[in-house]
Order: C-alpha cells, then structure tokens, then sequence
C-alpha cells in the first residue's frame, strides 16, 4: 500500500496564513512597544495559538512576559 500525503484544504491554508498574519501583527505592535526583546516572539507565538485578534496583546504581554 502506497502512503499518500493528504494535501491541506483551502480551508486549512486560509487559516494558517490568517495565523501567520496575526503573528506579524502581533510582533510588529510587541516591537513597538517594548523593543527588540527575544520574549516578544515567544508570547507571539502562545498568543496565535489561542488568538484570532490581536487586541490586548499588550496587556497580555505586560502581564505574563514584562518581568
């Protein structure tokens, strides 16, 4: 038996690159507001996994990274 990758659905595409977007977003306004910090990357990546917006991003980050 021949093992066939399954190819991801439009659906699935549509969401990865409206996660993708929501991460530049995300570390574009993190940058701004606290610089070029490595922290900022990793509460970027934790917050589209659980995310679909970035309001209160800077809250978020204030509150769990910002030590």
């Amino acid at each position: 038996m021949v093992n066939q990758a399954r190819l991801p659905s439009i659906e699935e595409e549509r969401e990865k690159e409206e996660q993708v977007n929501l991460r530049q977003r995300v570390v574009a306004i993190l940058y701004r507001e606290f610089g070029n910090r490595d922290d900022i990357y990793e509460c970027a990546d934790e917050w589209v996994q659980k995310q679909v917006t970035s309001n209160g991003i800077v809250s978020y980050y204030k509150a769990y990274y910002n030590k």
